[in-house]
């Protein structure tokens, strides 16, 4: 067994919620997890961890810059121990097969910028909440829509993550932590959860 430690981002409710639902497949599995808030965390330090998720939403195209500074601080030790990134957007979920192929595209030069090398990356559809902002963005779509390309992801009351999806994509990154013998502080762990807004199964 390994503990894992699973990264989100609090402004965005849907990624909390994926984070969530990761750290609760990481324990069915019997896998310790520590979820935490990289927009607001300081001193996450994946070398305590057999593994790291990163759980990140796209805005404008761009992936947020809380989860760019913790992957390029701590590219070495994501580098040379298990590493997945999922990235969160409403292109992912896209019937359009050139709208997921560019999701895609948009995770993995992320990823490659951060300079971390070995890493899972995946993509899954989200419906991304801007909050206070919901309507400012609007207005820009509405008065700007052939510069933003499809990359402004604002939705309103749809839900368009495919859990059982990412559920499979994720399963070939926990089978070798299943298999890996635990530590004493490991088998003693549960999952622990940095803001009382995530509800996770103990």
């Amino acid at each position: 067994m390994s503990s894992i430690l699973v990264g989100f981002v609090s402004t965005c409710v849907e990624t909390e919620r994926i984070g969530g639902y990761v750290a609760r497949l990481a324990h069915g599995r019997r896998l310790g997890t520590r979820t935490v808030d990289l927009a607001r965390a300081h001193g996450a330090d994946p070398s305590d961890y057999g593994a790291t998720i990163i759980v990140a939403p796209v805005y404008f195209g761009h992936h947020s810059r809380a989860v760019a500074r913790f992957m390029r601080s701590h590219a070495g030790i994501l580098s040379t121990r298990p590493t997945a990134f999922v990235s969160v957007s409403k292109a992912a979920a896209s019937g359009t097969p050139a709208a997921r192929a560019n999701a895609e595209q948009i995770a993995r030069d992320f990823v490659s910028r951060t300079r971390v090398c070995g890493c899972l990356v995946t993509t899954v559809g989200g419906a991304v909440a801007h909050g206070p902002y919901a309507a400012l963005a609007r207005v820009i779509v509405s008065l700007k829509p052939s510069r933003l390309n499809g990359h402004l992801d604002t939705v309103e009351g749809t839900d368009f993550t495919d859990l059982a999806a990412m559920e499979s994509e994720l399963a070939p990154f926990f089978g070798p932590l299943e298999r890996r013998k635990p530590s004493r502080a490991q088998a003693r762990s549960r999952v622990f959860v940095d803001r009382p807004g995530v509800q996770l199964i103990l």
